[in-house]
């Protein structure tokens, strides 16, 4: 399998494209690209520089505030993939816009099934992937993921763009063209083995307790046991509600070291809080948790402990299949980089991704394995023969 990965560092935002251009230039039969690029270009640029450059191939990719590159973590730069058709079989892209309205997916899963020759429900999950990038500030992730996992029994994997968290200019990119309120979703039949899996370094603090009220339109945890979330949450995970110090956009820097989630068959389903309302004591989520569920109460190790946990999950990985790790798209939430930098070992875990040959990605707002996930490295990754 060639190892079609490229990086542009480049400020100007078609120079930028130009150079992934160039750098794919020994590359044969790219069927599609899949980019992740930096929220400081502009992205009606980038849409048209791609346009002008990979006229013949799709393209798409979403928005990102840091990348990932098999040389590490990367800001400011365009990372790109080519999947090839030594990697591909078939595949198919479909973009869904609105989704502010109500993700209405059954014409999108239509046009699969007609490409496919087939209902995606008798699709083999062993021999398809599916990928989503999605634009965070359309609140549709919950959503979109339930109607899509009615029809499809698939695995999907992907992740919603990330900017600032002033959560500005936040969109996605397809064949040319730049999109806010909008979802791409994809479909892969691959030729080589490949794998889905999923990463997060937690250590589970107390017994789940009930969520009570929540509204998951608006990513909003409101009772946890009937008492108000965010009292009892600080009273749980020892913090003082009173006292909590919040940067410039009420966002809460200790919350990150204490995420919650859900457990399905004992595996774990991280969710991150963003901040507080102060009104009425509510906890605004990054992805919520709806009403009925028993939400687990968790805390991030030390920055030791987060990165020879990280290595040990990869190694058991590799053991799993017996195979030498080819290439690999790395989903990683920004609070795992926050974790990272906090911990100060940036360079630590940057070796992590040294040790994968080929590796691209980002660090995202919320990370896709099927559900919505935060605090997550999710994985794709492609195998030798």
């Amino acid at each position: 399998m060639q190892k079609s990965i490229a990086k542009s560092l480049n400020k100007n935002a078609e120079l930028a494209v130009k150079e992934i251009k160039e750098q794919f230039s020994n590359v044969e039969d790219i069927c599609c690209i899949i980019f992740f690029v930096s929220y400081h270009y502009n992205s009606n640029e980038i849409a048209a520089a791609m346009s002008k450059y990979f006229s013949d191939v799709d393209s798409f990719g979403t928005i990102s505030h840091k990348e990932i590159f098999t040389d590490g973590i990367t800001e400011h730069s365009l990372v790109a993939t080519a999947f090839t058709s030594d990697l591909i079989e078939d595949y198919h892209i479909e973009i869904v816009e609105k989704l502010n309205e109500g993700p209405d997916l059954q014409p999108t899963i239509d046009k699969f099934a007609s490409h496919y020759g087939s209902p995606l429900r008798y699709l083999e999950a062993d021999k398809y992937f599916g990928l989503v990038l999605l634009d965070w500030n359309s609140k549709a992730e919950e959503k979109l993921f339930n109607e899509l996992c009615e029809s499809v029994h698939l695995i999907f994997l992907g992740a919603s763009c990330s900017s600032t968290f002033t959560f500005s200019n936040t969109g996605v990119y397809f064949n040319g063209k730049y999109y806010n309120d909008a979802a791409i979703i994809s479909l892969f039949k691959p030729k080589v083995k490949f794998s889905f899996e999923k990463i997060n370094v937690v250590e589970e603090i107390c017994r789940p307790l009930l969520v009570t009220k929540s509204d998951l339109n608006n990513k909003i945890l409101y009772e946890i046991e009937g008492r108000p979330a965010a009292e009892l949450y600080c009273e749980l995970v020892g913090l003082d509600y009173n006292s909590i110090a919040r940067d410039d956009n009420d966002i809460i820097k200790e919350f990150i070291k204490y995420p919650l989630g859900i457990k399905i068959e004992n595996d774990i389903y991280l969710r991150d809080i963003l901040r507080i309302n102060k009104e009425d004591k509510s906890l605004i989520m990054l992805i919520n948790i709806p009403e009925g569920l028993n939400i687990h109460f968790f805390k991030i190790p030390n920055g030791d402990d987060i990165i020879s946990n990280m290595k040990t999950q990869l190694e058991q990985i590799k053991n799993k299949y017996n195979k030498k790790i080819n290439y690999m798209i790395n989903f990683s939430c920004y609070n795992v980089l926050m974790d990272v930098i906090r911990e100060d070992k940036i360079e630590e875990f940057s070796s992590i991704l040294r040790e994968i040959i080929c590796c691209a990605g980002f660090f995202t707002y919320g990370e896709y394995y099927t559900v919505p996930v935060n605090h997550t490295m999710t994985l794709l990754i492609f195998f030798d023969d």
